[in-house]
């Protein structure tokens, strides 16, 4: 029988968003008697995402304290090795959470969930079926959280028990994921300055993993003299892969790195495939000018062991898309390579591809060595056992919330990519640009780590409804870089502006039944919030999409409303006329370039204008237009009867 487990608080998933939960109820008094069911083996940490990322990369940017700080950078112009050891701040260790009544549970998955009876009709209880690090357990609770979780398996697999901290009642100060390559080695822990080096296998769990990634890089030679040429591979193609990218070229710009792509493009949560290709290459430039190259539609199969030699098909070509060669001999690997000598990937189909290439072998298996390997985390759905009780989202799967981040069930909650929060046109929003969103609480869609604030606020008793027009957003600086998104991404992408101008200023708008939708926008300044903001939240009407691509981008920034058509009389229009826009539309029914449409696609060139006319009025003006009946109609003589 399973052993039964009581807390008065579950928060399901882990991670740094659990750490902010738990802050929050601490800070009100409330933490005494909750339990963390952690989806890996983790560090739990409060952490401000975007604040930290700004300070490791934008080296005149300096950190801001808060209640909720931990141990980072005090002064980012100091060197790499002084940046990581931190300082300042509330350290949330093994200390800090017994102390505060946090228990944890380790390497937990939810396997179903029922609710029964309280005594003396004292409401319900919710019980969670837990298979716990190989246990079987009912946790019993008054409340809960359905967090996000990730998964970080990449080809690798998660050592149950891999560390002593696993079955500890709370984390080690400095606990990180632990995964093995085979059955005698485990990746190395960044926080033990003896257990890094050539070879190393990672995962991050936050961003201060980054930054402990960019250190053990640093160290990895520890005579000063570079023996090695092979790579640092980064697999992933989110936020947390530019920014850890961005790292490795601010402290190590001649360090040769690969950035694997198993989707094939880049951002695809900012950027989806229907985005013009300008905006994927601009962002693929910056990366490739920065000495990073970059494999498309490869996933990892396993690490490449330190004994396996012969002949394989490794990847070179190209920095912006690495090929596939024919097999070459690998013999045996520098002794300083202890774990792996790089990674096993295997080609994968993308989208409007034909073929697979050539150089892979029959299994579309390639050797990509690597000094050092970052497997970034993908979203991993945890809602599946909760969406029979529970009201989801169809496009996602998340769960509906209301403003206080509650589902219909009492006592259940949802954060981060969880969560679903109703917009205005009956659609939902999640968070799942959570890794590069800068929240300002109201009236923009929260962060997951303020939603579980909110929500350790709410079950303490001291939430109040903060009502927002929930607005899907996302804030991300490398480089000399800087692109923010607000709003949806469906419906039709539009470019305004120009990616090959200086200083770097164009956006992607969406349209969806002739509204601004949603908007990403590189470059600007602060001043264009309002306009970010206005545009994703009240949605304004345009003309036309043939309008708003050849709008000047500055004028959409200072007026978002400039497009409106204007307020129309009975059987009035808006005509089109402009005389680029008259001549491009002329030229599509002038089939043999002559500078004459037939009088009989007259209706249709109109229409195209704007016309909005009935059978007897384009009669009437095709009469007008060729009251000869000569069958056709020359541009000029069009122009001047269509502007007049």
């Amino acid at each position: 029988m399973a052993e039964r487990v009581r807390a008065k608080r579950v928060f399901v998933g882990g991670g740094s968003v659990a750490g902010r939960w738990a802050a929050s109820l601490a800070s009100h008094g409330a933490a005494e008697g909750s339990l963390i069911l952690s989806h890996h083996l983790q560090g739990v940490y409060p952490y401000d995402e975007q604040q930290l990322a700004t300070t490791l990369i934008d080296p005149d940017a300096r950190l801001f304290s808060s209640i909720l700080t931990i141990p980072w950078v005090k002064d980012s112009s100091s060197s790499v090795e002084e940046a990581a050891k931190g300082s300042g701040g509330v350290v949330m260790d093994a200390t800090w959470y017994q102390g505060h009544g946090v228990e944890f549970l380790w390497q937990c998955e939810v396997t179903a969930w029922t609710k029964e009876p309280q005594e003396g009709d004292q409401g319900e209880l919710h019980v969670l079926q837990v298979l716990a690090d190989g246990r079987q357990l009912q946790v019993v609770c008054d409340e809960f959280v359905v967090g996000p979780q990730m998964d970080y398996s990449h080809g690798v697999r998660l050592h149950e028990g891999a560390d002593a901290a696993a079955s500890a009642p709370s984390p080690a100060t400095d606990l990180h994921a632990d995964v093995v390559i085979d059955p005698e080695n485990s990746t190395v822990s960044l926080t033990d300055s003896n257990r890094y080096g050539f070879g190393s296998i990672h995962t991050l769990t936050s961003f201060q993993d980054a930054f402990k990634f960019v250190v053990a890089v640093t160290r990895a030679e520890e005579d000063g003299q570079e023996t090695c040429l092979d790579p640092v591979v980064v697999v992933g193609d989110g936020v947390e892969a530019m920014q850890v990218i961005a790292m490795l070229v601010k402290f190590l710009p001649d360090l040769p790195v690969v950035l694997v792509l198993p989707g094939g493009s880049l951002l695809p949560s900012l950027i989806p495939r229907a985005v013009p290709s300008d905006i994927r290459d601009f962002y693929e430039r910056q990366l490739t000018k920065n000495n990073v190259k970059i494999a498309r539609g490869y996933e990892v199969v396993r690490p490449w062991a330190t004994t396996e030699t012969g002949s394989f098909s490794t990847l070179e070509g190209p920095a912006s898309g690495l090929q596939p060669t024919r097999p070459r001999n690998f013999e045996s690997c520098q002794p300083q390579f202890v774990q792996s000598r790089g990674l096993v990937l295997q080609r994968v189909q993308l989208d409007n591809e034909s073929e697979m290439g050539t150089g892979a072998d029959q299994q579309g298996l390639v050797h990509l060595p690597a000094r050092m390997a970052l497997l970034l985390p993908r979203p991993s759905p945890s809602t599946s056992i909760f969406s029979s009780l529970l009201p989801t989202d169809p496009a996602t799967g998340a769960l509906e919330v209301d403003d206080r981040f509650r589902t219909p069930v009492p006592g259940v909650y949802a954060v981060g990519g969880a969560a679903a929060f109703p917009l205005v046109d009956g659609t939902a929003a999640t968070d799942g640009l959570s890794g590069a969103t800068n929240s300002h609480w109201t009236p923009l869609l929260p962060t997951q780590w303020d939603m579980a604030e909110a929500v350790g606020r709410d079950m303490a008793g001291t939430q109040a409804p903060i009502a927002p027009t929930p607005i899907p957003h996302a804030d991300m600086s490398f480089f000399d870089l800087h692109c923010r998104f607000r709003g949806v991404t469906s419906g039709e992408p539009v470019m305004v502006g120009d990616t090959t101008g200086r200083p770097k200023f164009f956006a992607c708008v969406f349209v969806r039944q002739g509204r601004l939708v949603g908007i990403f926008l590189e470059g600007g300044d602060q001043s264009h919030d309002e306009a970010l903001e206005v545009i994703a939240r009240e949605r304004p009407q345009i003309l036309s999409v043939k309008k708003l691509r050849k709008l000047p981008l500055p004028q959409l920034m200072t007026d978002p409303f400039c497009l409106v058509p204007p307020e129309l009389g009975v059987g009035e229009f808006v005509a089109e006329v402009d005389d680029e826009a008259i001549q491009e539309a002329f030229r599509r029914f002038d089939i043999t370039g002559a500078g004459c449409v037939k009088t009989s696609d007259l209706a249709a060139l109109m229409k195209e204008l704007g016309a909005d006319w009935d059978a007897e009025e384009q009669a009437e003006a095709q009469e007008a237009l060729d009251p000869f009946e000569k069958g056709s109609v020359s541009y000029a003589s069009f122009v001047d009867w269509w502007k007049n």
